[in-house]
């Protein structure tokens, strides 16, 4: 099967959408004759050249289901054969204020592709008021990159960062902003004396210096840059939080610490509630108090950790699997 993915493609893959538009060429490209296309290059007569002139059996495009991004599909399917079937992943929640509008709404719904896939029951919800066919599916991760380590590789791991062995590490990775809600983190680092909070900051967004500054003044330690080796950080954690924030429905560096099998502690995302089910290391904290009270509880060992058990289901080979799958269904059966 011949499938065109449309999704973030240059630079380094230190954020949500370019890691998982990556990963799906990857995995698909195992399984199918995969076209990548570049969103970057959107606006080029060559993008869709190769478009029209590759002819595939699938479209998929990885994106914010903005009104711009129903309209590049409509010009997707307006040069493609008139059975290349079309999809949408809708990976960020952009779309619940844009289909609030009635006029888009109005819109959308005559630029629907054959299916979108969602991680949030709300934008579901939503979807649906447009007409949409919509399934639910995770994003994947690498369960052979992001693993376990013994007790005695964390520790080097610890020395290789400059880390103190002797206090707990509660590590977030994400942009360095206020409205990633990382006020949180610094209220941990305030209320819990006994614990390092390690921040691992994208640059390929804007980031916020005089909060990065901040946020080290009151005793977090900020990395910034392009960390090729991410999954150790990961590994040396004692914990992982995540706070409410601006963000993805289902973070990827959730799924990552999970497959560490780390407990995690994070804000009721749609996609942590719709994929994921409380316990055994996994917290979903809906306040300030919380978030502390679940931390402190994880440091003290009070529970059995089985995150990666948890995530095992959602590795890449089985998401890439259940995508096929769906290819398949939607072109009739063609392999």
């Amino acid at each position: 099967m011949k499938v065109g993915i449309i999704g973030p493609l240059s630079g380094n893959e230190d954020e949500g959408f370019r890691n998982v538009t990556a990963r799906f060429v990857e995995y698909l490209g195992r399984r199918h004759d995969v076209l990548p296309l570049d969103v970057g290059g959107i606006s080029s007569p060559l993008f869709w050249k190769k478009v029209r002139d590759v002819s595939p059996d699938v479209v998929h495009y990885m994106t914010a289901p903005t009104f711009s991004s129903f309209l590049a599909l409509k010009g997707v399917r307006a040069l493609s054969r008139s059975d290349t079937k079309v999809v949408m992943s809708a990976l960020h929640p952009n779309c619940l204020s844009v289909l609030r509008n009635p006029i888009v709404r109005a819109l959308v719904s005559r630029m629907q592709p054959d299916l979108i896939v969602t991680q949030s029951l709300e934008a579901a919800r939503l979807l649906k008021g447009t007409g949409a066919q919509v399934r639910f599916l995770p994003h994947g991760v690498d369960t052979d990159r992001f693993r376990p380590v013994p007790a005695g590789e964390k520790r080097r791991l610890r020395e290789k960062y400059e880390l103190d062995r002797d206090v707990s590490v509660l590590l977030h990775v994400g942009h360095v902003k206020p409205d990633r809600g990382l006020g949180q983190l610094l209220r941990l680092q305030q209320t819990l004396p006994d614990c390092q909070v390690v921040i691992i900051g994208s640059p390929r967004f804007a980031r916020d210096r005089k909060y990065a500054a901040y946020l080290r003044e009151q005793g977090c330690i900020v990395m910034e840059g392009y960390c090729n080796r991410i999954e150790e950080l990961y590994q040396l954690a004692d914990c992982y939080v995540f706070p409410r924030g601006k963000t993805l429905f289902l973070p990827l560096t959730v799924m990552e610490a999970m497959a560490c099998n780390i407990p995690v502690v994070s804000a009721p995302f749609d996609g942590i509630t719709q994929f994921f089910t409380e316990g055994n290391g996994l917290f979903v904290a809906r306040s300030a108090e919380e978030y502390s009270g679940y931390v402190r509880l994880t440091l003290d060992r009070g529970v059995t950790v089985a995150t990666r058990e948890k995530v095992l289901p959602c590795s890449w080979d089985r998401v890439a699997d259940e995508m096929s799958n769906i290819y398949g269904t939607l072109c009739g059966g063609i392999p």
